[in-house]
C-alpha cells in the first residue's frame, strides 16, 4: 500500500472486493501511463517502466471485465524476459503488439478510474484520499 494511504479506511465492502485498493492501483497505473508517455525513452524502457509496478498485482486484483487484459500484459512481460527475469526486451514486440499492450494498460487505468468513481460515490472517500486522487494544482505531488 502506498504510504499516503496508510491508516485510511477505504470502505470497500463488495462481493467482488479485491485485496488491493483502487487507490493503490490508481497510483501504480498513473506511473504506468506517465512512463508510456515519456517519448524521451525508447520502447523497451517505456514498457519496462509501465509494467514494472503492475507485476505486484494478480488478475483477481482487477475487475472481472479487465482481468484478461491484465493477464495479456503479464504474458507479454514474460514473453520478452531475458537473463533470468532481469531484462525485458519489449523492443522485440511488433508495433501492433506494443500498441495492443499500451491499449491494455490504458483499459486498466480506465477501469481503475471507474472504481475510484464508485468509491467517491459511496461517500467513503475522506479528505486525505480526495487529495491523493485530485491533487491541488501547483502543489508538489509525490504520489505520481
Amino acid at each position: 500500500m502506498h504510504r499516503a494511504l496508510e491508516g485510511i479506511d477505504m470502505g470497500i465492502d463488495t462481493a467482488d472486493a479485491r485485496r488491493s485498493s483502487p487507490l493503490d492501483q490508481l497510483l501504480t497505473l498513473r506511473a504506468a501511463i506517465k512512463a508510456l508517455l515519456m517519448r524521451s525513452l525508447n520502447p523497451r524502457e517505456r514498457f519496462e517502466r509501465a509494467t514494472y509496478g503492475l507485476a505486484a498485482y494478480l488478475p483477481s486484483d482487477f475487475p472481472k471485465a479487465v482481468r484478461a487484459r491484465f493477464q495479456r500484459i503479464m504474458d507479454a512481460r514474460v514473453a520478452v524476459t531475458r537473463a533470468e527475469g532481469q531484462i525485458f526486451e519489449f523492443q522485440t514486440l511488433s508495433n501492433k503488439e506494443r500498441n495492443a499492450l499500451q491499449a491494455d494498460i490504458f483499459a486498466l487505468y480506465e477501469a481503475c478510474l471507474m472504481d475510484i468513481g464508485w468509491l467517491n460515490g459511496s461517500a467513503s472517500m475522506g479528505g486525505e484520499v480526495y487529495d491523493i486522487v485530485y491533487p491541488h494544482a501547483g502543489a508538489p505531488d509525490d504520489t505520481r
